[in-house]
């Protein structure tokens, strides 16, 4: 995720290649910031409604860690449901990823307020729920 003069981005792609696949030139100086923020807000409402996803199987008596296997590779799958597949549904990282995570939904929401831009208030909604589910102790989930 790159943003500056297009000159400037590729003077830089050589070095930007030898540890990121794709290198995407997103805009203005600032963008690449921006969208990373973007990028950490979506994968905060993910991780809720994939968490949500996988008790509300359980509570019809399927097996989460099953569920969370066929999300990974299905339709209705994302990133964050195959990151919690892949760790057999272990929160612990995520928790530990928590000061990240509101920090960069705390910036994102920051930076629509002071462009006057609307909120997406649904992604909002569903960020605020997972970073809430994510401080709450291990027993209360």
């Amino acid at each position: 995720m790159a943003g500056g003069q297009e000159a400037d981005v590729a003077r830089c792609r050589p070095v930007f290649d030898t540890f990121a696949d794709p290198v995407i030139h997103l805009g203005p100086l600032g963008s690449g910031q921006l969208d990373k923020l973007l990028n950490n807000f979506v994968f905060t409402a993910q991780v809720g409604l994939a968490l949500d996803t996988f008790s509300f199987a359980e509570g019809l008596g399927m097996d989460r860690a099953a569920v969370a296997r066929v999300l990974a590779h299905g339709s209705g799958g994302t990133r964050a449901a195959a990151i919690l597949a892949a760790s057999d549904l272990d929160t612990a990282g995520l928790r530990q990823a928590l000061p990240l995570l509101r920090k960069d939904v705390g910036l994102l929401l920051d930076v629509a307020d002071t462009a006057e831009s609307p909120r997406p208030q649904t992604l909002a909604d569903l960020a605020a729920h997972t970073l809430s589910t994510l401080s709450a102790p291990l027993e209360a989930r």
